[in-house]
This record gives structure tokens, C-alpha cells and sequence, in this order.
């Protein structure tokens, strides 16, 4: 008889803990941030390999303070392109996932250098990245008047170029002969703004029909009334270069990019908040360079 009640109170303790606990903690689950949990189940469907240190890296630096600032909502992209050390350079099968959804795997296109740790560059005559995405055909997040586009550069390099985008449409040039220039639903360049270096992170945003903004190390360098064309591009966006609206690459770049997103639009404080993320996160990779 006193075995059945010990075993009685024994099994109702048990039951109550675990109406406490995460139900994943009992199903053998994630119990990272829910974007995380995605991500990683999904390199994992694709066999593709990546260490613990880098799943709690991820975790800690990128989803979940994504999560916290309320910015996992509004990104529809985003490619961390330097790889992990641990790894080495195999890794570059990870680093073409979107990190946020299962949509969009990054295409290289002949010789890219990617630089353990640092990042991916194209050769300036030849190598780039199609991004597989098209503002048309992912619209739930990059819509006409709520959009942006950002990248991290390492390298500062004074060029007639195009970092990334799809000719008159969505563009970031960083140094276009001294000057940032961006184009993002506008058809035409609405910044001529000079920056001291292309390093860090640029971020171009679009939070109404005549209202975009330029970010540079989340400090806003300046702003346009251009209103936003009337359709969102079919083309795909590239990057170390842009598409020139026909699919091929033109105005290449030679400069190294360690990440590319591509978001909604973002305010003054959402792109502050993004840029310090990323930023902390550059850090922790000892890669950051602003």
C-alpha cells in the first residue's frame, strides 16, 4: 500500500513539472529562438554540417537580439557571408542560405574569393552572387513603399561600381566616385551624399512613397522625397555588381562583403538597432571594421 502512494506522489510531481517546463525540453525539441530552431533543422534536412558553438553564436548574437528588438519580422533576407574558422572553407555551403527562410539560396557565379572569417568578393571582371531574390515574387515583406536593402562592406575602395540590386530600381552604390548613391523603388539614384570610407554597414530604406533614408553605421547621412516607382522589379537582385535588368551582371565591384540583407522598411531606430547587431556580431568575429 505505501509503495502505491509513493508512486502516486511521484507521478503527480513528475506531471506538474512538466506542465512547467517548454514543451520542446520534453519532446527532445529546440529550445533556441524560434527563427534559429528553423535555420538549423533546415542545415540539417540538407546535411549540411556546422559546429555547437556556432549554433549558440548564431543564437545569441544574430536570432535572438533580432527577436528582442523587434526586427525578425521585418527582414525577409539575410546572408551572413564570412565563414566560420571551425569550419573552414566548405562552410561557403552554409553561408548561401537565407538565414531567415527557406526561400532564396544564394547562386555563385565563377571565381569568388571568399576569405576565411572575413567574407566574399568578386574578381572585378567576372564573379558574382545572384541572390535569387526578386522584389515581385517575395512581396510579404520588400513592398513598394516599405523596403530596404544593406550591406557590410570590409573594404574601403573608391570605385565606379554597384555594390548590389537591379539596374535603376533597387540600388546601393557606396562609392560612386566619392559619393553614396542608392535607388530602392525609385528608378532613379536619390542620394549623391560623400561618405569617408565604404566600411560597415550601409543600409537604404523606404518607409513611405516619397520618404527613403540612408544609413551608414546606423547613423542616418541622408534623406530623399523621390516616390516610389509604380511596380515591384520581376528581376533578381545580385550582388558585387548589379543585374542591368536583362539577368547579366554589369559595373562590378571588387570590394568584400561579409553580409546582405534585405528587409522592410526600417526607421531611424529599427536601422540604428540592426546596424548595432550586426555590428556586435562582426565584433564577436573579430571581422568588424567600423
Amino acid at each position: 500500500m505505501l509503495n502505491k502512494i509513493i508512486f502516486a506522489i511521484l507521478l503527480f510531481v513528475s506531471f506538474e513539472t512538466s506542465a512547467q517546463l517548454p514543451f520542446a525540453f520534453w519532446k527532445g525539441g529546440c529550445t533556441l529562438d524560434p527563427a534559429a530552431c528553423s535555420y538549423f533543422n533546415r542545415l540539417d534536412s540538407l546535411s549540411i554540417s556546422y559546429t555547437a558553438g556556432l549554433k549558440t553564436e548564431y543564437n545569441d548574437y544574430l536570432f535572438k537580439p533580432l527577436r528582442d528588438s523587434s526586427l525578425t519580422d521585418s527582414i525577409a533576407c539575410l546572408w551572413i557571408l564570412l565563414s566560420d574558422s571551425s569550419i573552414g572553407l566548405s562552410d561557403t555551403t552554409r553561408l548561401k542560405q537565407n538565414l531567415m527562410n527557406n526561400r532564396h539560396t544564394l547562386t555563385s557565379v565563377n571565381a569568388l574569393t571568399w576569405t576565411l572569417g572575413q567574407g566574399v568578393k568578386s574578381n572585378g571582371t567576372s564573379s558574382y552572387i545572384n541572390t535569387n531574390f526578386n522584389a515581385a515574387g517575395d512581396s510579404l515583406i520588400f513592398k513598394k513603399n516599405n523596403c530596404g536593402i544593406g550591406i557590410y562592406s570590409r573594404t574601403n575602395a573608391d570605385e565606379i561600381t554597384i555594390d548590389c540590386g537591379v539596374v535603376s530600381e533597387n540600388e546601393l552604390a557606396l562609392s560612386l566616385g566619392g559619393n553614396y548613391d542608392a535607388s530602392i523603388n525609385g528608378g532613379e539614384w536619390t542620394h549623391m551624399i560623400t561618405v569617408p570610407n565604404t566600411l560597415g554597414f550601409f543600409l537604404e530604406s523606404r518607409v513611405a512613397n516619397a520618404s527613403s533614408y540612408a544609413y551608414k553605421g546606423g547613423v542616418q547621412i541622408g534623406s530623399q522625397s523621390t516616390q516610389a516607382s509604380g511596380t515591384l522589379t520581376t528581376k533578381n537582385f545580385f550582388l558585387t555588381c548589379r543585374n542591368n535588368g536583362s539577368g547579366s551582371p554589369a559595373l562590378y565591384t571588387s570590394r568584400q562583403y561579409s553580409i546582405f540583407i534585405i528587409t522592410a522598411g526600417l526607421s531611424s531606430i529599427g536601422a540604428r538597432k540592426l546596424n548595432n547587431i550586426l555590428e556586435a556580431f562582426m565584433d564577436h568575429k573579430n571581422a568588424g571594421v567600423q
